[in-house]
C-alpha cells in the first residue's frame, strides 16, 4: 500500500461506516479496512449481511409487535394502524396514523416562478411554506447528482474540513432507475484527489459494473482502469434495487425524496406536518458566497417527538411519512442515513431562482428521552456532520458513466463557504 488512500472497503464499494439502514447503524470503525484474499472477502460481505438483515428484521419486528400492543392512537383518519400493511406507520415504529393529505404549494405565494426571490420578498416568506416548496420542487427532479462528504465526529469535522475521507457521488435518473455512485476522497486544498477513486455504474432492472480508477504516480505506473461486472463480492449490482438497505446507502440527502409525483410528496408532507414539533424551521436570510453568488439560507430541525409507543423517535417520522405515498421507503430507495431515534439540523443553501438547494451542511442529534432530554446511557449514536452539492441535470452526464479513459469526472468544486458550525 502506497497509504495515500484507504484500500477497498470489504464487501463492495464505500467506507464501512456508510450503512445507510434508517434504524441500523453500526459503531464506527477505526477506518477502512485492510485487503483480505477474495475467499474471506467474500465470506466477510455474507456475515456483515447477515447482522445487518438481523438488525433491520429485529427492528422491524419489534416495532411491529409493539404496536399491536399499544392502544390505538386517535386523532387521525388512518385505517392502517396495525394493518400491516406499506402504509402502516407501525412498520416503521410509530404509532401515528396519517391524516386526509393536503395539497402543499410548488411555487410561493406572491413570487412568480423564475424570478429571483428578492430580499425584500424573503422578509414576508413563511419559512415553513418555503421549506414544504423547496421539498416538493426536489421530489419531482427527474436526476439528482450529489456529491455528499461525510466525516464520523464532530472532532474530524473541525479538524479535516474542508478534506473529507468519505465522500460519495451519486447520480440518479429517477424515471430509468439508472445510476452512477463514485467513492473518492477530498484534499485539504477542497480539490478532489484522482489518485484513486471507486465507480459502481448500473440501473436497478440491468446488470452494474465496477470500475477502480488508478492514476499514475512519480511515474511508478500508468493511470488505469481495472473494471470488473458484476463483482460477485460488491455492494455494486445490489444498488437501486428493492430491500438493499447497505447498498443504496446516500441516495438521498436524509430529507428530501426523491422520484415522487406531486401527490405523492403531499402525502409525505402532510404526515410530517401533522406531528407537532417535528420539524422546526427558522426564518430565512439572504447570503453571499465566496463565489460571489446569492443564496437563501433556511435552518431546518427535526426534533424526535413521541411516537406513540411510550419512546420518542426522529427520522422513524421520515420513514412512515414515505410510506404514505404506497410505496416502501426500503424499497424505492429512500436514504436516512441514520438512526431512527436521531433527529437532525440541517442548514440549506438554495438558489433564490429555482429554490432548489446547491448546498446543504447537515448535523445529526442524540435520541432524545420522553422527557426530551439527551439519553446518556447505553451505546451512543454518531453525531456527525455530513455536507451535500447538488446539481440538478436533466440528464446523468455521459462522462459519469465512463470506466476507461483518464480520471472520473465529479461535479465537486470547492465550497463557498468557511466551515459551518450548527449549534
Amino acid at each position: 500500500m502506497n497509504g495515500r488512500y484507504p484500500p477497498p472497503p470489504q464487501g463492495g464499494y464505500g467506507p464501512p461506516n456508510h450503512h445507510p439502514h434508517q434504524g441500523f447503524v453500526p459503531p464506527p470503525g477505526p477506518g477502512f479496512p485492510m485487503p483480505v484474499p477474495p475467499k474471506k472477502r467474500r465470506r466477510g460481505l455474507k456475515i456483515t449481511l447477515a447482522i445487518v438483515l438481523v438488525g433491520v428484521l429485529g427492528f422491524v419486528g419489534t416495532a411491529v409487535v409493539r404496536g399491536w400492543m399499544s392502544p390505538p392512537a386517535r386523532g387521525g383518519v388512518s385505517g392502517d394502524i396495525g394493518s400491516g400493511s406499506v402504509t402502516d406507520p407501525i412498520r416503521y415504529a410509530v404509532n401515528i396514523p396519517a391524516r386526509e393529505p393536503r395539497k402543499y404549494p410548488e411555487d410561493l405565494p406572491g413570487v412568480a416562478p423564475g424570478t429571483e426571490l428578492s430580499e425584500q420578498q424573503l422578509g414576508g416568506v413563511d419559512p415553513r411554506t418555503l421549506l414544504w416548496v423547496t421539498l416538493k420542487r426536489q421530489a419531482r427532479q427527474p436526476v439528482t447528482d450529489s456529491v455528499n462528504r461525510w466525516y464520523q465526529s464532530i472532532d474530524e469535522y473541525e479538524k479535516s474540513y474542508p478534506a473529507a475521507h468519505s465522500v460519495i457521488r451519486s447520480a440518479i435518473d429517477w424515471r430509468t432507475r439508472e445510476f452512477t455512485r463514485d467513492d473518492a476522497k477530498i484534499n485539504a486544498d477542497d480539490t478532489l484527489d484522482t489518485y484513486l477513486i471507486f465507480r459502481c455504474v448500473g440501473s436497478s432492472s440491468g446488470p452494474a459494473r465496477e470500475g477502480t480508477y488508478h492514476q499514475a504516480s512519480s511515474g511508478d505506473r500508468e493511470a488505469t482502469w481495472k473494471v470488473v461486472e458484476n463483482p460477485p463480492a460488491s455492494n455494486c449490482p445490489d444498488r437501486m434495487k428493492p430491500g438493499k438497505l447497505v447498498a443504496n446507502n446516500r441516495v438521498t440527502d436524509g430529507l428530501a425524496p426523491y422520484g415522487l409525483s406531486p401527490q405523492e410528496t403531499d402525502k409525505f408532507l402532510s404526515y410530517l406536518d401533522q406531528v407537532p414539533d417535528l420539524i422546526q424551521v427558522t426564518r430565512p436570510e439572504a447570503v453571499s458566497g465566496k463565489d460571489g453568488k446569492k443564496y437563501v439560507r433556511l435552518d431546518v430541525t427535526l426534533v424526535p417527538q413521541p411516537d406513540g409507543m411510550n419512546d420518542r423517535k426522529g427520522t422513524a417520522f421520515l420513514n412512515a411519512a414515505f410510506a404514505q405515498t404506497g410505496k416502501s421507503p426500503f424499497d424505492h430507495p429512500y436514504s436516512i442515513n441514520i438512526g431512527v431515534y436521531q433527529g437532525f439540523k440541517k442548514r440549506y443553501f438554495l438558489d433564490p431562482v429555482t429554490l432548489l438547494p446547491a448546498y446543504a451542511v447537515s448535523l445529526s442529534t442524540p435520541r432524545l428521552d420522553l422527557g426530551g432530554a439527551p439519553v446518556t446511557t447505553g451505546p451512543q449514536p454518531e453525531i456527525a456532520y455530513s455536507l451535500d452539492q447538488y446539481s440538478w441535470p436533466e440528464t446523468i452526464d455521459p462522462d459519469a458513466k465512463r470506466t476507461e479513459g483518464g480520471p472520473p469526472g465529479l461535479p465537486h468544486h470547492a465550497w463557498p463557504f468557511d466551515r459551518i458550525t450548527l449549534h
